[in-house]
């Protein structure tokens, strides 16, 4: 491979934030190490993890010290203080984050290194495989860079795939005041629209180039399992993921049409997703009252943060043929009591 960076420098960081992923780190990192240019840098974020995690990097550390570091945190924060970690230590061109419990595909870096070399992008998203079947990460056209900024900011949120691990970016485009909200889940989608608002140019490679792991251990497993108890602290950081995005696009000269279609469509969904499990988990109480205002509650917080308000886009969806869409969103609906109510207050994540 034709070198894309100075000698001495690096052209893409991996990032890995890491915790009790001793069964699994190894396979990750010899995925990345095993296809990694001499212009390619490794860095673990260790967040205190209390398995034999630490010994795996340490070899790997020991083994490549040219291209792979090891940082730590004194205590465990969660996985956004140590993305926030790993984005300040990064020094490579780009910055792709890669999940501990994941692996990257044989040629993925490659890939990635022909795009850079060929249309310099400022953001480079892919797909990525899941139990065995090639999953899109993008509503829209792959294959070439695309200027206009509603069509793939827009792509991205109709994709209803926020996650930092299926998108590249250029480490100096990254805003300075824009970090992982630290003690809180779904941390991807608070971070990943307003990062493509940012994007001049999108490329995206319409192949498989991360594996994505299904396993029981993982956070959002725990959140969306319908034997756990409703978590009201995970549903309400995904009420507040998109908080503050409508009033972005506001300040934004161009209309993102599509865009705020898209990120509607992807609040609506978890709407309808956080009301079925309401049900589904008894966590309104034992009556049918307390259910239908725990439901308006998030009803008011998720639509807060939507575009288009509910009543107006389950219109759209029927005009536009999407049937399915509209009838999860007005049963939805239907489940909340219909005056507005006070949003309830997440618990304490001490």
């Amino acid at each position: 491979m034709t070198a894309i960076a100075p000698p001495g420098r690096f052209w893409l960081s991996v990032l890995i934030p890491m915790f009790k992923v001793e069964a699994y780190l190894d396979q990750c990192l010899a995925s990345i190490i095993g296809q990694a240019d001499a212009g390619v840098e490794i860095l673990i974020c260790d967040d205190c993890s209390p398995d034999g995690s630490g010994a795996i990097a340490l070899r790997y550390v020991a083994a490549f010290p040219q291209q792979v570091r090891l940082i730590r945190h004194a205590h465990n924060r969660g996985i956004s203080a140590a993305r926030n970690s790993l984005i300040a230590g990064a020094r490579g061109e780009y910055v792709w984050f890669v999940d501990s419990d994941d692996w990257l595909r044989p040629g993925a870096i490659a890939t990635v290194a022909a795009v850079v070399r060929s249309h310099h992008p400022d953001m480079i998203g892919c797909d990525y495989s899941k139990q065995g079947l090639r999953r899109s990460g993008f509503c829209g056209p792959g294959g070439r860079v695309l200027t206009n900024r509603d069509q793939f900011v827009g792509g991205i949120c109709a994709s209803r795939k926020m996650y930092a691990w299926l998108r590249l970016v250029r480490r100096d485009l990254w805003p300075g005041g824009l970090r992982f909200p630290e003690g809180r889940v779904y941390e991807d989608a608070a971070i990943i629209p307003r990062l493509a608002l940012a994007v001049r140019r999108y490329f995206h490679i319409n192949r498989s180039l991360v594996v994505y792991r299904v396993r029981p251990g993982s956070i959002l497993a725990g959140v969306k399992n319908a034997r756990r108890p409703f978590d009201m602290a995970a549903h309400c950081d995904l009420a507040e993921a998109f908080q503050g995005f409508p009033e972005m696009l506001e300040r934004e000269a161009e209309p993102f049409v599509r865009t705020r279609f898209g990120a509607s469509h992807f609040i609506a969904t978890e709407f309808a997703k956080t009301a079925a499990r309401i049900r589904r988990t008894g966590a309104g109480g034992d009556d049918r009252v307390g259910e239908k205002v725990l439901i308006g509650q998030f009803r008011v917080m998720m639509e807060r943060s939507s575009p288009i308000p509910f009543a107006p886009l389950a219109r759209r969806y029927l005009r536009g043929g999407r049937v399915l869409a509209w009838l999860r969103l007005r049963r939805a609906l239907a489940w909340g009591a219909a005056a507005p109510v006070t949003p309830p207050a997440p618990r304490s994540r001490s």
